[in-house]
């Protein structure tokens, strides 16, 4: 898998199965961002450290909800995206995914 031209479907597949992390992801398209954004200056703000916090909470999310997955659901019943409540989303109904 070539994680910098993957479709955000694929990728967001491989990290929710575990083929990639998600560190590896950011670490993979910062890599990108370094070797060509002083030509392309696509990236105005980068702010590389708060995104490597970011996705190490995402592993540690990743891994509780994958040490007690029951069917699909966490074994307190919570929904899986409820960890994705009160963020901005292309999607609104993300703010009303916390505890179904």
């Amino acid at each position: 898998m070539d994680i910098v031209f993957s479709d955000a479907t694929h990728l967001a597949e491989a990290i929710r199965t575990g083929d990639i992390s998600a560190s590896e992801a950011l670490e993979a398209h910062l890599a990108q961002i370094e070797k060509h954004n002083a030509v392309l200056n696509a990236v105005v703000t980068l702010d590389a450290e708060a995104a490597r916090k970011r996705a190490l909470d995402a592993e540690g999310r990743w891994h509780s909800r994958h040490s007690f997955e029951i069917g699909g659901r966490c074994a307190d019943g919570e929904n899986q995206c409820a960890y994705a409540a009160g963020r901005r989303s292309a999607n609104r109904e993300s703010y009303f995914w916390a505890h179904e």
